[in-house]
C-alpha cells in the first residue's frame, strides 16, 4: 500500500528528481501497471456542489502571437472548459463546440459566473449538441444546472457513448507554450485533413493542473493535453472481417503530430495509443527513472509484472531477483 505520507525518496535539488524523502506515493499514481495491481483507493473528497454547462458553437481562434492571451483567458473562464476542433484548414483554429462549466457553489474552488449568452460572439446554444457532427446529442450531459456528478462528464452514465470502433491518443505540452503549438498543429492538421475525414471523430483541448507523480505528463507543470478519437471502421464482406487499412493511416498522423508538438516538450499519454520510440521518452522521464526503478525493484523483486513495454520505456539493466520457488511470491 502506498500512502502520501509514506516516504521512500529525498529530492535531488541538482537534477529535481526524487531521490530521499519523498513520498512513495508519488511514484505509484502513474505507474503503467509495472507495480502490481490496485485492489483498492483511497480517494480525499469535497462537498458536493451544483454546475452550470454552457455550449457554444463554432467560435474562431485566429492563430499567431495573441492566441495564448486568448486561450488562456477562455480556458480559466469557467470551472471547466473543453474546445472541441477537427483542425478545418484556415487561418484561425476553428472550435466546433465549447463546452463551459461552471462551479455554482463549490467551496473548494471559485466560484464561477455561469453562462454568458455570448462568447467570443458565438451565442449560447439552447439546443443540446454532440462534440462531434457524427454524434447523437441524447448521449451527452445536457446544458444547465445539475449536480457536479452529472454535468462534470460529457456522456451521461447509462448511455453508449461511441460504437466501439475508435481508438485515442492524448498529448500533453507545456500552458505557457500553447499559443505556439497550437498554430503549429494547424497548419499540420489542416494539411492532413482532406485524408482524414471520417477517421478523426474529434480533438478535444482542455488544461491539466500540475501534479507531482514521477510518470506524469504534467509533473511540475501546468499543461494542456490534445486528446484524439480516431474511428477504426469495421468492413465485412460475406461474413468476413477485411484487413483494415485507417490504422497505419492513423499512426503516420501520430508521427505527424508528434513532430509538431515535440519544440513544446511534447509527452504523451501512457495508456492510449502513441509511435514515440523510448529512447526518446526515457531521455523525457530522465529525472525520475532512476527512483522509480528502485520503486519497481521494491514492489516486483522478480519482476512478475513487468512486459515488452515496460522492459522497453521504463526498466533499466539492473538483474531482477531470481525466483527459486513460487512459494516466495
Amino acid at each position: 500500500m502506498y500512502r502520501e505520507s509514506e516516504v521512500a525518496f529525498e529530492e535531488d535539488e541538482e537534477s529535481g528528481g526524487p531521490s530521499g524523502r519523498v513520498s512513495q506515493f508519488e511514484g505509484a499514481v502513474v505507474a503503467v501497471g509495472a507495480l502490481g495491481v490496485v485492489e483498492s483507493l483511497e480517494l480525499r473528497i469535497v462537498p458536493s456542489f451544483q454546475v452550470e454547462q454552457c455550449k457554444y458553437r463554432n467560435i474562431q481562434l485566429p492563430t499567431g502571437p495573441n492566441l495564448q492571451t486568448i486561450f488562456e483567458d477562455l480556458m480559466l473562464s469557467a470551472y471547466s472548459v473543453s474546445l472541441f476542433t477537427i483542425w478545418a484548414p484556415g487561418p484561425s483554429v476553428t472550435l466546433s463546440s465549447v463546452w463551459a462549466k461552471h462551479n455554482i457553489n463549490g467551496t473548494h474552488a471559485p466560484i464561477t459566473k455561469g453562462c454568458e449568452s455570448k462568447l467570443l460572439g458565438s451565442d449560447l446554444l439552447q439546443d443540446d449538441i454532440h462534440m462531434g457532427e457524427w454524434g447523437d446529442p441524447s448521449v451527452c450531459t445536457q446544458g444547465g444546472r445539475g449536480a457536479w456528478n452529472v454535468k462534470l462528464s460529457h456522456f451521461l452514465p447509462n448511455a453508449l457513448a461511441a460504437d466501439g470502433n475508435e481508438v485515442q491518443s492524448e498529448y500533453f505540452v507545456s500552458l505557457s507554450s500553447v499559443g505556439s503549438a497550437m498554430s503549429a498543429m494547424q497548419v499540420a492538421m489542416s494539411t492532413m485533413l482532406p485524408e482524414l475525414r471520417g477517421t478523426l471523430r474529434t480533438c478535444e483541448i482542455r488544461i491539466v493542473e500540475a501534479d507531482r507523480h514521477w510518470l506524469s505528463p504534467c509533473f511540475r507543470r501546468e499543461c494542456v493535453a490534445f486528446h484524439f478519437t480516431w474511428h477504426l471502421p469495421r468492413l465485412l464482406q460475406e461474413g468476413a472481417l477485411l484487413p483494415d487499412q485507417t490504422l497505419p493511416l492513423i499512426l503516420n498522423a501520430l508521427e505527424i503530430i508528434e513532430t509538431t508538438l515535440a519544440p513544446f516538450d511534447m509527452l504523451p499519454h501512457w495508456g492510449k495509443v502513441f509511435v514515440t520510440p523510448p529512447d526518446s521518452l526515457r531521455r523525457s522521464y530522465a529525472k525520475n527513472l532512476p527512483a522509480f526503478n528502485l520503486l519497481m525493484r521494491h514492489s516486483d523483486p522478480y519482476g512478475k509484472f513487468r512486459n515488452d513495454f515496460i522492459t522497453s520505456y521504463l526498466a533499466d539493466n539492473v538483474p531482477l531477483r531470481e525466483l527459486r520457488d513460487e512459494t516466495e511470491l
